[in-house]
């Protein structure tokens, strides 16, 4: 087995001199490469579908992929920076959502279940909350 070297050039993906990460952005832009290797995986995309949402030809995308797969502890580097710099945060609220959207939470019940979320007075700080617990 022979270890491929790294790529070190990149056609679509660069650097920001304004930036204190140094994982790699879209040329151009401000879309980091990982932002999109992320939207992918969570989204369960083709290379085709994140072409057509990110409006990238193919080859940007492709790049994309394997840049963030070649260079995962670097990625995981710039969270971990980013963590001590600011550990705190203000709180996440998340909703879960089912494969069957009817049994998906409503606007209406988004807002019912932040409702009794406030009414027990639960800090938020810091905190990771789903609200599909507190709609009832």
């Amino acid at each position: 087995m022979t270890n491929q070297p790294i790529k070190t050039q990149w056609q679509y993906l660069e650097t920001r001199s304004d930036s204190w990460r140094k994982q790699l952005y879209i040329k151009g832009t401000r879309i980091k490469a990982s932002v999109i290797y992320s939207d992918m995986i969570v989204n369960e995309m083709t290379e085709a579908d994140a072409v057509y949402n990110w409006d990238l030809p193919l080859k940007a995308i492709q790049e994309v992929i394997e840049y963030c797969q070649t260079h995962q502890e670097l990625l995981n580097d710039d969270f971990l920076k980013l963590h001590k710099k600011t550990s705190l945060h203000p709180g996440i609220l998340v909703i879960c959502q089912d494969d069957d959207s009817a049994k998906d939470m409503s606007y209406k019940s988004i807002v019912k279940a932040i409702a009794n979320l406030e009414v027990a007075s639960i800090p938020l700080t810091n905190q990771f909350i789903s609200l599909n617990h507190w709609n009832y």
